[in-house]
């Protein structure tokens, strides 16, 4: 009987010693894809942010658009064309703040 219980002790603390070193797997996978997952979503967030920023660094005194004089903006028209000061003008600061404005609330409702 002694024999038995042995075995089973040796059996039972090799079948522990497995059981950890799967769940120390698991979590490492687990942690690779958790920082996979971010480090796409956070890097690609970060590439977008650098191509507008040097789009609005670059582009900064053209226009968009420019509407006749029949279109007014006012009060709005100095903040619409703000460093352009083209009058009755779209920006391309302006455009690039309204699209990511619509972006992130159209994504808000996506998810």
């Amino acid at each position: 009987m002694r024999d038995e219980y042995t075995k089973y002790v040796k059996c039972e603390r090799s079948i522990v010693a497995l059981e950890t070193a799967l769940n120390e797997a698991k979590g490492r996978d687990n942690v690779k894809r958790v920082a996979y997952e971010y480090g796409l979503h956070y890097g690609g967030m970060a590439v977008l942010t650098l191509c507008l920023m040097y789009i609005s660094f670059s582009y900064r005194y053209t226009t968009i658009i420019v509407f006749g004089n029949n279109f007014n903006f006012e009060p709005f028209g100095s903040l619409i064309s703000f460093p352009t000061k083209v009058p009755n003008s779209i920006s391309v600061v302006f455009w690039i703040v309204v699209n990511n404005f619509v972006s992130r609330t159209l994504a808000g409702y996506v998810k």
